[in-house]
């Protein structure tokens, strides 16, 4: 881990090549609560990658976060799972964005009755508005409904 600090901005980098960095946000009141990354509970999100960056900035009375998932990053939600080689969140816009790098499919698989859609969402880019539902993509190679 490295982490850096100024006047407005907080920023840590997280390194786990061989295990990984887990994520795991869901909410909760319960400080000892633990979430089944298998299984997230709505809002929730578990993702796995092996570089993850944090960073914090200060904007009037606020502090909004961002953050980069860098890696063979798998992501799983209570309605998606999926695999990118980038993962981006800004908490300000509360859009989550997941890149496929050099020639690379972003992979999203929608949860039906508890299990993957057996096909997915194939394509370079997809931008997720968590307040919304809405799905965005760029470059989609294959898609089945």
């Amino acid at each position: 881990m490295t982490a850096n600090t100024n006047a407005n901005t907080k920023k840590a980098t997280f390194y786990g090549a061989s295990s990984g960095v887990e994520v795991f946000h869901f909410p909760t009141i319960d400080i000892d609560a633990n979430m089944d990354p298998d299984r997230p509970p709505k809002d929730g999100l578990y993702l796995r990658c092996e570089v993850l960056e944090v960073e914090g900035k200060q904007t009037a009375d606020r502090t909004t976060h961002t953050m980069i998932a860098r890696r063979n990053v798998y992501f799983r939600t209570d309605k998606y799972l999926g695999h990118a080689d980038i993962v981006k969140y800004d908490e300000s816009t509360d859009i989550v964005i997941f890149e496929g790098l050099n020639g690379n499919n972003v992979r999203l698989y929608k949860m039906v009755d508890g299990r993957p859609r057996p096909d997915p969402v194939k394509t370079s880019k997809v931008l997720y508005n968590r307040k919304t539902g809405q799905i965005e993509s760029d470059g989609v190679k294959s898609i089945t409904n």
